[in-house]
């Protein structure tokens, strides 16, 4: 049978333009049927959860309106700086729902406070006292920080020897994803959002590997 004449499919993608508009589409229909309103701060005390749940809706919300306008500029490349808050959200929700509420409390202020204190801290590293003092945080706050800080870490090893969770002082992203049943789901985008480093070279295509193992099956780089 004479198959020279045979054609390979052609696989026609959708235009950049009706995807836009697709997504920008749904933007409207989620913002109409997803009322995120202010949240009653008597709520959040009973359960810290409900202001996680409300900060990822609007983030996400926003992050959809943002890409749409990025693509329509031709940057819409950008938008993939999105994707890490987008996965993080899913994957820590998914494990804090999984705890009952008060290991879900103690954890999530546990968190928030590390959070907080480590970046004043590294802030006064970075710019010293005066500066610090400028900015209305007086010595005597600050050492008080150090000090809440270190009992924070204390807290904090003793829930990494409960949860027995890799990583540091903090669980790990891939330790997360496996809790909340979403580690096929982080592995595949977190190779996205990988360190600028990580960016460079594979942009650059890592010349360190040599061209041979850019070449493809022509024996062209």
């Amino acid at each position: 049978m004479d198959t020279s004449n045979d054609k390979a499919p052609t696989v026609q993608g959708t235009p950049l333009s009706e995807r836009i508009e697709a997504t920008e589409g749904f933007a409207e229909i989620a913002s109409r049927l997803l009322i995120v309103g202010d949240l009653k701060w008597v709520e959040v005390e009973a359960d810290y959860r409900l202001l996680a749940v409300n900060s990822a809706l609007r983030r996400q919300l926003e992050s959809i309106r943002a890409a749409v306008l990025l693509s329509w500029q031709n940057l819409g490349h950008l938008a993939v700086a999105f994707v890490r808050s987008a996965l993080e959200d899913v994957m820590y929700l998914g494990f804090f729902v999984s705890l009952d509420l008060k290991d879900s409390q103690k954890l999530f202020q546990l968190m928030g406070n590390w959070d907080t204190l480590r970046s004043l801290l590294a802030q006064r590293a970075y710019v010293g006292d005066e500066v610090m003092a400028r900015l209305w945080y007086p010595d005597g706050f600050l050492d008080r920080a150090v000090d809440a800080r270190e009992k924070v870490r204390a807290e904090l090893k003793e829930l990494q020897k409960h949860y027995k969770w890799s990583g540091g002082i903090l669980p790990s992203g891939e330790w997360i994803a496996d809790q909340s049943n979403q580690r096929e789901l982080y592995d595949y985008l977190h190779c996205s959002v990988q360190s600028s480093a990580a960016l460079l070279s594979r942009r650059g295509h890592a010349p360190w590997l040599g061209p041979s193992f850019w070449k493809n099956r022509d024996g062209q780089v």
